[in-house]
């Protein structure tokens, strides 16, 4: 549902990427939500109206590799979190910005499709937690004035009122 609404605030047709996400789900050892490889598979891996990237499951990997070696030290960038190894509950990075906020999941068990959306800014000590999908997040940043998960209370649907994405 939100993807398609996404597709049509962008003047898209979907794209039909398809990925291969069984690398990253294996190094994971979870299954990552359903909607965000529907997002990818309609989209595949770029940029939103010049604000929000997508990970592709390479630099997901790479993030994760990269987040594992931070996480190791006290009050690091991700505290008060960890990042997700081999036991569920930690975060696990999906999208950036160019105003250097991070867009992770939290992996809380049961379900894939119940992960919150938490997103912090590199120089904010605080994290933001939203309960949705990727897909209503990325789609309500751009197209809702009022949504505003950037840490300096910008809103990208007002910076950029025509939604767009750029493909990497």
């Amino acid at each position: 549902m939100w993807t398609e609404r996404l597709l049509t605030a962008t003047g898209l047709a979907n794209r039909d990427v398809r990925m291969d996400w069984g690398e990253v789900e294996t190094a994971l050892n979870v299954h990552l939500p359903a909607v965000y490889k529907e997002l990818c598979r309609a989209f595949g891996i770029g940029e939103f109206s010049g604000y929000l990237g997508i990970l592709s499951p390479r630099d997901m990997l790479a993030m994760v590799e990269s987040y594992t070696a931070e996480d190791a030290e006290p009050g690091g960038l991700l505290h008060p979190y960890r990042i997700h190894a081999d036991e569920p509950g930690g975060l696990i990075p999906w999208g950036w910005s160019h105003t250097d906020t991070l867009f992770f999941w939290h992996a809380e068990p049961p379900e894939p499709m119940a992960w919150p959306v938490l997103v912090r800014n590199e120089a904010d000590e605080e994290w933001q937690r939203y309960d949705m999908s990727v897909s209503e997040f990325i789609t309500r940043t751009l197209t809702d004035p009022g949504f505003t998960p950037d840490f300096e209370g910008v809103s990208v649907a007002r910076s950029a009122p025509v939604p767009t994405f750029e493909p990497a």
